[in-house]
């Protein structure tokens, strides 16, 4: 695709030596990424966080620099996505390479990974609800809870599509998001995402399952960031998908261990 013009929904060759046809608007595009890739512009967005005081996240170049191939999105002003009175139909163009937004696991209360899955963009409820819809593709392999941190939205979202695949799951919030996140003046959450309405996660005056399963697990994955930050796909994925499984050889080793007697459901009883 490294003929091709990198404006978005243009499929004309580009022109030996740029990343863009010789449409003037496009060109016109090029010239804009070219000057944000920049030493100077770089060196004048570092000199106004320092003057602001801001921290950084100290994450190489997420941190607020923009690297000589990372994304940079543009339009034909130069200017952030806004509404112009003109209407919204201003040519687009990235350059540089694309990254994801994060991985999303799906992790059972025991610490097992059970799924996993690259959120392009944005951790949005629908991605959330696609995961899980592909985790679980049977309303038989469903669980009786999952528990989410941004659950209230989530279900919002189920609700709101007409989704029936989730009626006989609930979905709580994990303890610490919802003592932390989320309001207490929020009713729907409250009533539909609240874990302590639901008297099955309660044992003894304390809760029976550890809700915070799925954080603790985000905590060992985030130490292979800097590994596979550079990853092409293939490897990217081979990677993880074989850590995680060597992750969950070595927790149900440990399971066995502690008398847990961990096992696997028959995949034909969870697909029927």
């Amino acid at each position: 695709m490294n003929d091709i013009c990198c404006v978005v929904d243009c499929g004309t060759p580009s022109e030996k030596g740029f990343q863009t046809c010789q449409e003037p608007t496009h060109r016109a595009l090029e010239h804009v990424g070219t000057e944000h890739r920049s030493a100077m512009f770089q060196l004048r967005k570092r000199l106004e966080q320092s003057e602001r005081a801001q921290l950084e996240d100290a994450l190489g170049n997420d941190a607020g620099e923009v690297a000589a191939d990372e994304v940079v999105e543009v339009d034909k002003d130069g200017e952030c996505d806004g509404k112009d009175e003109a209407g919204n139909l201003k040519p687009r163009a990235r350059f540089g390479r694309r990254r994801t937004h994060n991985e999303q696991l799906c992790v059972a209360t025991c610490g097992i990974i059970v799924g996993r899955a690259t959120m392009f963009g944005s951790e949005a409820p629908n991605g959330c609800r696609e995961f899980l819809r592909q985790v679980y593709p049977t309303t038989t392999s469903l669980p009786n809870f999952i528990f989410f941190d941004n659950a209230c939205k989530l279900k919002k979202h189920i609700d709101a599509v007409g989704d029936h695949h989730f009626d006989a799951c609930a979905l709580p919030v994990d303890v610490f998001h919802m003592k932390s996140n989320h309001k207490g003046s929020d009713t729907y959450c409250g009533f539909f995402c609240n874990p302590a309405r639901f008297p099955d996660l309660i044992q003894g005056g304390k809760w029976r399952f550890n809700s915070s399963a799925a954080e603790m697990t985000n905590a060992w994955l985030g130490g292979f960031q800097a590994i596979v930050r550079e990853m092409r796909e293939d490897r990217y994925d081979f990677f993880l998908d074989e850590m995680i499984k060597q992750r969950n050889r070595m927790f149900i080793a440990d399971l066995r261990n502690r008398g847990a007697r961990p096992y696997h459901i028959p995949r034909t009883a969870l697909l029927d």
